[in-house]
C-alpha cells in the first residue's frame, strides 16, 4: 500500500482485493500510478535497486521496501509477484498460506 500511494498522483485510485484461494489468502494491491518499465521489473524485489519511476511527493526511496516485503512473504511460505505497465499502473500480488 505504501508504494502504491508513494508512486501515484493524488487523483489516482488504489484498490486492495483480498480473497481466499485454495489454502491461501491472495492479496492484490492495484494502482493507477506511474507503473514500472518492463525492463526494470526483474529488479523490483532486489535490495537497493530502484526504478526510473519517481515518488510523486518528494519522498525518498532506498530500494529496500519490496526486498524486505519479499523476504517476509517467503519466510511465511508465501509468494509475491508484480505486473506493471509504464504510464498505466501496477499490480502487486502476494499469497500467504492459511494454516489451521
Amino acid at each position: 500500500m505504501g508504494n502504491a500511494i508513494k508512486y501515484s498522483y493524488s487523483a489516482k485510485r488504489i484498490w486492495v482485493k483480498v480473497q481466499i484461494q485454495d489454502n491461501s489468502i491472495l492479496t492484490h494491491v492495484i494502482d493507477e500510478g506511474q507503473g514500472i518499465p518492463e525492463n526494470e521489473l526483474p529488479n523490483v524485489f532486489k535490495a537497493y535497486k530502484t526504478t526510473s519511476s519517481k515518488p510523486t511527493d518528494d519522498e525518498k526511496s532506498t530500494g529496500l521496501g519490496l526486498a524486505i516485503v519479499k523476504k517476509i512473504v517467503e519466510a511465511h511460505q508465501g509468494s509475491i509477484s508484480v505486473k506493471s505497465t509504464a504510464g498505466i499502473g501496477s499490480e502487486f500480488t502476494f499469497t500467504l498460506p492459511i494454516k489451521l
